[in-house]
């Protein structure tokens, strides 16, 4: 992009801002709604909701077939649905996505794929395994599908005594006989067998509203399709046979929206079901990227050495046997990456569709070896790697520290892919509440995330709406009044942070995949904690694997990817693994300065190193504040970052710049963007954070930008708002004084729904700008002064301008709204009642009833505080 002619410009609104720093845009950066389409479909109906997503503020529909679809996979009814649907997206101008498989993990087409037995995934599996005591005789036979077996000698726990493994003839068809001998002897036969882990399906997950089904039996944690396995991921025809069934059905039907309307397909947790995945060519795959027959190792890859109720398998298993064993699982997790997603990719980018979704897997640093693969392989192959934050598991909360998302984030950066994308709010609840959606995108865009598919809005709300809240559409009060102010802040802060033109060195955190093959427990805990330590002072990184690391170049001290994208050091946790290629990189880059590794520096001497390289303008003064940082550069001089509380406490962070920088706030929501200060060289700012509270500001050395708009805090004129009416859904008015009490005191626990508050004040100064601060709100509001709407306050601080007040007597009402969790759960005789009538039967209530039930305290609790200029 050309440089800005060195002028001033005068910034008073985001408008001004993309108008010279234009988003890159591939599709809409609001939020996209998953569609669970639940019941018959009728157009009618169909298009009614496309038109209500649009007025949420949504900027994108998943179509997902869910429980309850009364149609055949992937029937002609079921398209015609569809195409439809995409009709009435391209009239309203909608982006379509569509998850591909009838339920999850993806793989089996809804059980179509695996009639077929030979598609059916399959695991390693010890066929016979028996000890022959000294002076004894023994005959067996081959079992079906042995792949290896071995004879070896055994101490009396029965563990291996040493290598020497005589190798048993598995294609022998005649009895064999092991003869008399002096030591313990251990036969132990390794061969396959089908193998199915949980696999959920339209049927399954439509049982909870069949009376005739137990509660037993639609258990959520036990319920999935009996009639569906897991597929064989390392099968080349099974995934062909796969994307045949689905994706190519699809393109049958409605080709003319590839490309377009439609932007691409969603997969979702595909899996092998198994921690050791077979198929029938293993062993020649194997060997083409090893050179060498695994087939000899696999007894003893499968023992495990046991004394007494311990397992002493790492200690007591010979390194050869751990190298085996960790090239198997290097071997098999390509297999699957290369198999599933790149045939998967291959297609939709040969349709000019998006391959998109998340492997099971993705939640933390532990699960980035996981029956799912690998991560970092499988998203080689995606065109928007993704994660998924799910509630019940990993629900991103205030004061915990979960960087997952940063995985999508940082795939995306290092494949050169102009967008990452989060499956986000699945089993969040009925109490899912606006804040709280706020909060957990933006701890994701922080982290490079900007594509966000919200889950899930069902076509028949009523039939399903115990099973899998949220219910994210307009049958939810609280997206009905405050979706679009949600989905518009979202999308102006996704496409905000996706606007750069220059690329700042980062820090490269290493994640040792080889540690993972050889079952190394430790190296998740390790670079978990120095990924806490760069992201809470404030240091921008990105996680790197041995690919990463190939592809990088080295110019004077930096490492830079295959992009030209610079990173600072390539930060090391202690005794990692890698291939010897991996390691020759590594010692080059040390050579050049560009490696920081544990032991050798510790933690906060790598957070000094990496500021001093950073390039960053402002830089943090505080050390280990719970404060996350995302900072663009635009050119020269010009830079504008985000920053995020993610404690639960109000938190502040001292700023120092090396040069005098003007600094400007944007304000995602007013779309104002103000003068702040300037912030003089080697002289702190110090600025405060909420918990919860995101901040956006512009940093600029050059002197180019100025805004008419001057944010001040230095309020002259104060007024605590202590006595309040409330009108009650009985329409009481009850006389409230400070402290508020929620609204389960006032005996209203189990009512969802809009309570006004009012205040009669007398201010005695006329003021140009006047500030309300709601304090603690329960959890959204519509604020209005004198009879005017003033605006929708929803967002940490909860604070709102209420413009220029005058001198006189003022009537401020404050229209509060709770969560659906109060009607749910806030009523003991309610809820008694509910599960008399089994409502949560066979629904996901286990997951969800426990953060419903934390969203019961509720209204405007203040203190609330008047505040004038």
């Amino acid at each position: 992009m050309e440089q800005i002619q060195m002028k001033q410009f005068t910034l008073n609104s985001l408008y001004d801002f993309q108008k010279l720093f234009p988003a890159k845009k591939s599709f809409s950066y609001r939020p996209i709604i998953v569609w669970a389409m639940n019941d018959t479909l009728h157009k009618d109906e169909l298009k009614r909701q496309l038109i209500s997503f649009k007025n949420s503020g949504y900027g994108g529909v998943m179509v997902m077939p869910w429980g309850c679809l009364p149609y055949d996979f992937m029937s002609d009814e079921w398209l015609d649905a569809v195409r439809y649907i995409l009709q009435c997206a391209k009239q309203m101008d909608i982006d379509i996505w569509i998850w591909d498989d009838w339920l999850f993990g993806s793989g089996p087409a809804g059980g179509k794929l695996t009639q077929n037995p030979t598609y059916r995934a399959k695991t390693l599996k010890t066929l016979l395994n028996f000890v022959v005591e000294p002076g004894e005789t023994a005959n067996f036979v081959i079992p079906p599908r042995a792949i290896s077996g071995s004879i070896f000698s055994v101490n009396k726990f029965g563990n291996p005594i040493d290598d020497s493994f005589e190798p048993i003839d598995i294609n022998s068809k005649n009895q064999i006989t092991v003869k008399k001998t002096e030591t313990r002897k251990r036969i132990t036969i390794v061969g396959w067998e089908y193998m199915s882990g949980m696999q959920h399906s339209t049927r399954s997950h439509g049982e909870f509203a069949d009376p005739a089904v137990s509660e037993k039996q639609c258990d959520i944690y036990v319920c999935n399709d009996l009639d569906v396995w897991s597929v064989d991921m390392l099968k080349p025809e099974a995934i062909a046979q796969y994307v045949k069934l689905i994706h190519q059905r699809y393109w049958g039907a409605m080709p003319e929206f590839f490309g377009n309307t439609l932007k691409g397909f969603f997969y979702d947790e595909p899996k092998v079901s198994t921690c050791t995945p077979w198929t029938e060519d293993f062993v020649e795959r194997f060997k083409k990227i090893k050179g060498y027959d695994i087939a000899q190792y696999l007894p003893s890859i499968m023992i495990t050495y046991l004394q007494d109720d311990g397992n002493f398998t790492d200690k007591f298993r010979p390194a050869d046997i751990k190298k085996a064993q960790a090239d198997y699982r290097d071997v098999w997790t390509t297999l699957l990456a290369e198999t599933f997603y790149g045939t998967v990719q291959s297609w939709c980018k040969e349709h000019k569709v998006i391959a998109t979704g998340h492997p099971i897997g993705d939640n933390s640093l532990e699960e980035v070896l996981s029956n799912g693969g690998c991560y970092f392989k499988n998203m080689a192959f995606s065109d928007m790697p993704g994660v998924d934050t799910v509630g019940g598991f990993n629900n991103t909360t205030l004061g915990n520290f979960f960087d997952f998302p940063r995985f999508s984030g940082s795939r995306a950066a290092l494949l050169g892919k102009p967008r990452a994308m989060s499956e986000s709010f699945a089993v969040y609840g009925h109490g899912v509440d606006i804040d709280q959606m706020r909060y957990v995108c933006e701890h994701q865009i922080i982290r490079g995330v900007n594509a966000f598919f919200c889950k899930l809005s069902n076509y028949n709300r009523e039939k399903s709406f115990y099973f899998h809240p949220p219910e994210l559409s307009d049958f939810n009060p609280i997206i009905k009044h405050f979706g679009a102010t949600f989905c518009k802040r979202i999308g102006n802060v996704a496409s905000l942070m996706n606007s750069g033109t220059v690329d700042l060195p980062k820090a490269a955190l290493y994640v040792g995949t080889s540690n993972y093959y050889y079952g190394d427990a430790e190296i998740a805990k390790q670079t978990t904690e120095i990924a806490k330590k760069l992201a809470y002072n404030q240091i921008e990184f990105d996680y790197v694997w041995d690919n990463d690391i190939v592809e990088m170049t080295i110019k004077d001290d930096m490492a830079y990817d295959k992009f030209d994208k610079p990173y600072s050091y390539v930060i090391l946790p202690q005794d990692i693994i890698a291939p010897s290629a991996i390691m020759q990189k590594l010692e080059l880059l040390k050579q050049k300065n560009a490696i920081l590794k544990l032991p050798e520096n510790n933690l906060p001497a790598i957070v000094d190193a990496c500021k001093q390289k950073n390039g960053r303008i402002l830089k943090s003064v505080f050390a280990d504040v719970g404060i996350s940082i995302r900072t663009v550069m635009l050119e020269q001089g010009l830079q504008y970052f985000m920053l995020l509380n993610e404690s639960n406490a109000v938190k502040q962070l001292a700023m120092e710049s090396a040069k005098k920088a003007k600094i400007l706030e944007i304000n995602p929501d007013t779309e104002q963007i103000e003068f702040l200060t300037d912030c003089l060289a080697g002289t702190p700012i110090t600025l405060e954070f909420a918990p919860s509270q995101s901040r956006f500001f512009i940093c600029d050395t050059e002197n180019r930008f100025d805004s008419t708009n001057k944010k001040s805090d230095s309020f002259t004129e104060n007024l605590l708002m202590e006595k309040w009416t409330l009108e009650t859904p009985d329409e009481k008015k009850i006389n409230l004084t400070a402290p508020l009490p929620d609204w389960g005191q006032l005996g209203f626990g189990g009512f969802t729904g809009f309570m006004r508050y009012s205040c009669e004040f007398l201010w005695d100064k006329d003021c140009e700008m006047a500030m309300l601060s709601l304090g603690e709100l329960r959890y959204a509001a519509a604020i209005q002064l004198d009879g005017k709407k003033i605006g929708n306050c929803v967002f940490s601080p909860f604070k709102i301008s209420l413009g220029n007040l005058n001198r006189g007597k003022h009537l401020l009402e404050i229209y509060v709204l709770n969560t659906l969790a109060s009607s749910v759960f806030g009523d003991a005789e309610k809820l008694k009642q509910l599960r008399s009538r089994k409502v949560f039967k066979g629904t996901y209530a286990p997951l969800y009833e426990k953060l419903d039930m934390t969203k019961l305290h509720c209204g405007l609790l203040g203190p609330v505080k008047l505040m004038g200029l």
